[in-house]
């Protein structure tokens, strides 16, 4: 476990990753029917999921997540792949993953949740609840990752209730808690 957090550590402070990742994520969705280049995106996302789950900042200055770049790539991508979900539900699930680790690091104690990430993914999350697209697994990744933003979405906001009030506001209003009871039962 150790190792692991090492590398995910060093990679997430490298920028020839974070220019690498940039250039893998800068895809056009007609790259996506090539299996090989499809592979290579999972790879990436996986790559960039594991980063984020398992690396600890060491130095703020070169700390990659803090880029523009990615969560506005991701956003892109998920948008995108969303609209063709049918035919990419495994990487729909993949980029979800991605979107909701991404989060936690860019968390502010002086603003909270970053605006962008929140109302663009906020925006999607109620038509991935409802989409059945791809087999049953995807189905499901896609399910649990929601479920997963959500989650963090609440435990964030909970952190700073007063300045989220409308994350409560918004979740409520996109009727996202039934939704999930929905998925539960």
């Amino acid at each position: 476990m150790a190792r692991q957090e090492k590398g995910a550590t060093t990679l997430r402070h490298d920028q020839n990753f974070l220019e690498r990742a940039i250039y893998v994520m800068q895809m056009e969705m007609k790259d996506l029917h090539s299996e090989e280049k499809l592979v290579i995106l999972h790879i990436c996302l996986r790559v960039i999921a594991l980063v984020l789950q398992n690396s600890k900042l060491e130095d703020p200055e070169k700390d990659i997540l803090k880029s523009s770049s990615i969560p506005t790539l991701l956003l892109s991508m998920l948008k995108s792949v969303f609209k063709v979900g049918d035919e990419f539900p495994e990487t729909l699930a993949y980029l979800l993953r991605a979107c909701s680790l991404l989060l936690k690091p860019t968390f502010s104690s002086s603003i909270g949740i970053d605006p962008t990430i929140t109302k663009n993914l906020m925006a999607l999350i109620p038509s991935l609840l409802k989409s059945k697209s791809g087999s049953a697994k995807a189905n499901t990744l896609i399910n649990k990752y929601c479920l997963i933003t959500i989650g963090i979405f609440l435990f964030q906001a909970s952190i700073m209730p007063s300045k989220m009030i409308g994350i409560y506001k918004e979740i409520v209003d996109l009727k996202l808690l039934d939704e999930v009871c929905t998925i539960i039962s």
